[in-house]
């Protein structure tokens, strides 16, 4: 049986090893939101699957507002939305560890691919199915009045 291929890690020329003294002090909230603000700009700006993402939340935004849903409606609707895009955040993160380590094939790396795109399409099947939940009352309400 063929032994899996490793990765050397050690010559990674974009890692960098300090020591504990040599580590920045803590960041302030504003440098952690401004970080996390730019992640989440890089991840839209690269990942085509964004494009995807912004026109199904225009829709579901558009169709919540069109049918008045409630409060409680509104806020699964939400978490729903920033579940999706948070999955893809993570899984587009590590897309992109993926590369920094290695651009041959390898079979952990590809599993690890593939278990992070699994993630992005389970989070969204449950989506739908909530925004079906939500929206479905609504149509039939409005189909037979």
């Amino acid at each position: 049986m063929d032994s899996p291929q490793r990765t050397d890690t050690s010559s990674l020329s974009n890692v960098e090893t300090k020591s504990r003294e040599e580590l920045p002090g803590p960041r302030t909230w504003s440098s952690k939101f401004r970080d996390a603000g730019r992640g989440i700009g890089f991840a839209i700006r690269s990942e085509k699957s964004f494009v995807v993402h912004a026109f199904a939340t225009i829709c579901v935004v558009a169709a919540a507002v069109t049918f008045r849903v409630s409060p409680t409606e509104w806020a699964v609707l939400l978490v729903c939305i920033a579940s999706v895009v948070a999955a893809e955040c993570f899984n587009s993160a590590i897309e992109s560890l993926a590369r920094t380590i290695t651009r041959e094939m390898n079979r952990e790396i590809g599993q690890a691919l593939d278990m992070a795109a699994g993630a992005v399409l389970l989070i969204s099947l449950g989506a739908a199915c909530a925004g079906l939940a939500v929206f479905v009352p609504h149509v039939l309400r409005f189909v037979t009045s």
